[in-house]
């Protein structure tokens, strides 16, 4: 470096001042998150119109009680709902936030759950019939408005009338993080969600198979998960799927990326064939009129627009020649880019 120009002193070296190379430390501004011993700092409302739901403190959680969801027998059409709501402060419009509950569902009904601050919806999670839900559920972002209050929203759609459904959360957390200079204070981790993407061992487990017009099996073939259509028709579809319950849910506007390979068997060219992959809650990627046996590597990186709680594989063929569809490293990651 050159000497100042200042007679005064010599400048031999200089240190850039900046934030420090690692994200800043979360500031929790939640109060008795943990439901240690009750449910105190929390104020607890019935934002529908059906009665009967209640918290208690139980064990250490908020549990809900839910006395007969959806009417316990009457006629259905209303989402049992409960909410809890703290007043906070120390957070900004502007300031990265991440939040975090462990939220327990049973499988005997649609449920989910939502967290909003006073001016905002933080994130939704919807767990649909016949699935099941016990782990933390983390969104993050930043605040596009100063908050006042966070509420926690909790709902149960009971396709088994006159059923008590007690839904309980614990552990719930509101983190914010001061802006330092040179960090990005939120980095979600990429989570691979899909359990056995390769069909190891000659086993589904824990895909599970369907289709609607019996005219399909599922073996596991060298390794690879196939559709061996046995008998199809020039008029009629033959829709088949492969389908897993995520261990962790894909949130709406998530980043996430898909990858498989798929290969579609057709002899002579005698059927035209339609396979996808995604979620329930959207088609990530799809090829039709496939006339030829093709394969395929699927790398795709893809925003979602909706929340799916399980990855869906799809095959449908037409025609006169039967055929298969076989797929293999089926895998989805969360937060990847």
């Amino acid at each position: 470096m050159s000497p100042s120009p200042n007679p005064g002193y010599t400048v031999d070296s200089a240190i850039r001042m900046t934030g420090p190379s690692a994200n800043p430390a979360p500031v929790q501004i939640l109060a008795n998150g943990n439901f240690n011993t009750d449910l105190s700092s929390w104020r607890t409302t019935q934002p529908d119109s059906q009665e009967g739901n209640s918290f208690v403190w139980s064990n250490g959680v908020a549990a809900i009680s839910m006395p007969g969801a959806s009417g316990g027998g009457a006629p259905f059409g209303f989402d049992d709902q409960a909410q809890l709501t703290q007043t906070i402060s120390g957070a900004v419009a502007g300031q990265a936030w991440f939040t975090s509950i462990l939220f327990s569902f049973a499988n005997v009904g649609d449920g989910g759950l939502s967290a909003s601050t006073s001016s905002e919806q933080l994130f939704s999670a919807d767990y649909g019939f016949p699935s099941a839900h016990i782990g933390p559920v983390n969104a993050s972002g930043i605040f596009k408005n100063t908050p006042s209050t966070y509420s926690v929203l909790i709902y149960c759609y009971n396709y088994d009338q006159g059923y008590d459904v007690t839904p309980t959360i614990d552990n719930i957390g509101l983190s914010v993080f001061n802006p330092s200079t040179g960090t990005n204070p939120i980095r979600p981790v990429a989570t691979q969600v899909v359990a056995n993407p390769g069909f190891d061992g000659g086993t589904f487990n824990p895909w599970t198979t369907s289709q609607t017009s019996g005219r399909a099996d599922f073996p596991i073939n060298n390794g690879h998960a196939q559709v061996q259509f046995t008998r199809i028709d020039s008029r009629y579809t033959t829709p088949a799927y492969i389908e897993q319950l995520h261990g962790r849910a894909a949130e709406a506007s998530q980043h996430v990326t898909l990858t498989g390979d798929v290969y579609i068997n057709i002899p002579n060219g005698g059927a035209h064939c339609i396979a996808t992959m995604g979620t329930n809650g959207e088609q990530m990627w799809i090829v039709q009129n496939i006339v030829s046996s093709q394969t395929y590597h699927v790398n795709l990186n893809y925003t979602t627009t909706q929340a799916g709680q399980y990855m869906e594989l799809s095959t449908t063929c037409t025609g006169t020649q039967v055929c298969s569809t076989q797929l293999d490293s089926v895998m989805l990651t969360l937060n990847s880019f």
